[in-house]
C-alpha cells in the first residue's frame, strides 16, 4: 500500500466519522493558487486540517488529481484579523449536482503561532453554541458552589454564578449534570460578566481544558443538542 492509498483511507475515515462534527461551516474569502493561476473563492467548511470549497468546474483551467503532490498556495482572509498564507494539497474531489465540485484541501500554516491564531478565531466566532439549562458544580481549592449552565459549546461554557467566586484566567474543576449525566472537566475563566451585560446574567465564560475522555462525553451531548436544533448561534 503506497502513500496515496493511505492518505485516501485516512481522509475517508475522517470524513465519515470526524469531520461532520469537527468541521465548522464558515464562509471566508480565500485566494487559491494552482500552478500559477489565481482563483478567488469562498470557503464552505474548515477544520483544523482541512478546507472544503464548493466550486464550478468550468471556472478552472486545471485541477490536480485527488492526493496529488502538487502544492497549492492559499491566502485566507479573516477580515479584521488579517490574511493568513497557507499551503496544502488536494486530497479529494467530489462530484456534486450539475457542474459543481467539492474540493477537500489538506492545509498547513507557516508557523505554529498562525495555527493557534486560526484555531482561536474559529472557536471564538464560529463554533456553535447551544442554549442549555442544567446544574454545574464549581470546585476550587477553597470553594464549592452550585451554578447553572446558560450555554454550551465544544470548547467552553457560560455559567450563572456569583461574580466574587472566580478570577479571570483562574483554573477550576467543573462537574456538569446534563440530563442525568455527570461530566467532570477542568476549565479556565475566560471572562466575567458583571452587571448582566450582553443579555446574560452575572457569571463566567469558561474555556474547557479537555482530555480525550471528557471531550468525547461533551461531543456526544452536543450531538443530541444539534439533533434537537437547540443552537444559540
Amino acid at each position: 500500500m503506497n502513500f496515496v492509498q493511505l492518505e485516501k483511507i485516512k481522509f475517508n475515515y475522517l470524513r465519515k466519522f470526524f469531520l461532520p462534527n469537527k468541521a465548522i461551516f464558515v464562509r471566508l474569502p480565500i485566494s487559491l493558487n494552482i500552478a500559477g493561476k489565481l482563483y478567488h473563492l469562498e470557503t464552505n467548511m474548515i477544520s483544523n486540517e482541512y478546507i472544503y470549497l464548493r466550486v464550478y468546474e468550468e471556472d478552472f483551467e486545471f485541477l490536480p488529481d485527488s492526493c496529488s503532490h502538487l502544492i497549492l498556495f492559499m491566502s485566507l482572509d479573516l477580515f479584521s484579523n488579517g490574511k493568513f498564507e497557507l499551503e496544502g494539497r488536494l486530497v479529494s474531489v467530489e462530484r456534486l449536482i450539475g457542474n459543481r465540485l467539492g474540493l477537500w484541501i489538506l492545509y498547513k500554516t507557516e508557523t505554529k503561532k498562525d495555527r493557534h491564531i486560526l484555531s482561536e478565531f474559529f472557536q471564538t466566532h464560529y463554533t456553535p453554541r447551544y442554549s442549555v439549562r442544567f446544574d454545574v458544580d464549581i470546585k476550587t481549592e477553597t470553594k464549592f458552589v452550585r451554578s447553572e449552565a446558560i450555554n454550551l459549546s465544544e470548547k467552553g461554557i457560560f455559567l450563572e454564578a456569583p461574580i466574587n467566586l472566580l478570577e479571570e484566567r483562574q483554573i477550576c474543576e467543573l462537574i456538569l449534570y446534563p440530563e442525568n449525566l455527570s461530566i467532570k472537566v477542568k476549565a479556565q475563566v475566560s471572562w466575567i460578566n458583571k452587571g448582566k451585560m450582553y443579555d446574560k446574567p452575572n457569571g463566567y465564560g469558561l474555556k474547557f481544558l479537555l482530555d480525550k475522555k471528557n471531550e468525547s462525553e461533551i461531543l456526544k451531548y452536543l450531538v443530541l443538542l444539534k439533533n434537537r436544533s437547540a443552537i444559540l448561534r
